[in-house]
């Protein structure tokens, strides 16, 4: 990916990487000046790798081998799981300019926030099932407490698959959820006793008429 510097610039540079964009100057205050040596240039970003369990190992994962091709690794660990690459300007990973600089510091964006965060994935196995605030929630719970959660942003996502990939929409029927109740304890704990006999009385027939 490549960040054009200077005031209302878009530039395009071939490049085969499948991480490589042309990003839009953004408008609004910028957090500080830029330096007059380093507008008008285009700067490659180094993205931030993140490993996590469920990610595909060493030079299978995508994210892997994109990291290393950013430098945004030295080397790959076979036994390691890469699971996502960030580009963006989140605190938790932030990308930087290839002379050092955090993309933050130089976006023109309050608080040298970009608005959005964007993620290449290598998922090895299921992921974790997330539930995500809304927007005002996001910034009391973040107010709260800093240390974790990190923004006060909320999360809306849109995925676009590079390769096969096959994903979970929606949920079980409540016929279903209801064989799953009396069958797993540990399913059925996690819920309250009312909330098992709405899903059994939804699941039956006479409740379908």
């Amino acid at each position: 990916m490549f960040f054009a510097a200077g005031a209302n610039e878009e530039r395009t540079l071939p490049d085969e990487s499948p991480i490589n964009s042309t990003p839009k100057a953004y408008e609004g205050p910028a957090p500080e000046q830029e330096p007059k040596a380093r507008q008008g240039r285009v700067y490659r970003l180094q993205p931030a790798v993140k490993q996590y369990a469920w990610g595909i190992r060493g030079s299978d994962s995508r994210v892997a081998r994109f990291g290393l091709e950013a430098g945004a690794i030295r080397a790959i660990d076979q036994s390691a799981p890469y699971a996502e690459i960030w580009l963006g300007t989140h605190p938790s990973g932030p990308s930087l300019l290839d002379d050092g600089t955090e993309l933050s510091k130089v976006v023109a964006c309050p608080r040298g926030q970009l608005p959005w965060l964007l993620k290449v994935l290598s998922a090895g196995k299921a992921l974790s099932i997330q539930a995500h605030p809304d927007k005002k929630l996001a910034e009391k719970l973040h107010s709260m407490h800093p240390e974790i959660y990190k923004d006060d942003n909320h999360k809306p996502e849109m995925a676009i698959a590079l390769t096969p990939f096959e994903a979970m929409c929606g949920f079980r029927r409540l016929s279903e959820i209801a064989v799953h109740l009396r069958k797993h304890r540990e399913f059925a704990a996690c819920i309250s006793t009312e909330a098992q006999l709405a899903v059994f009385m939804a699941g039956t027939p006479d409740a379908a008429a």
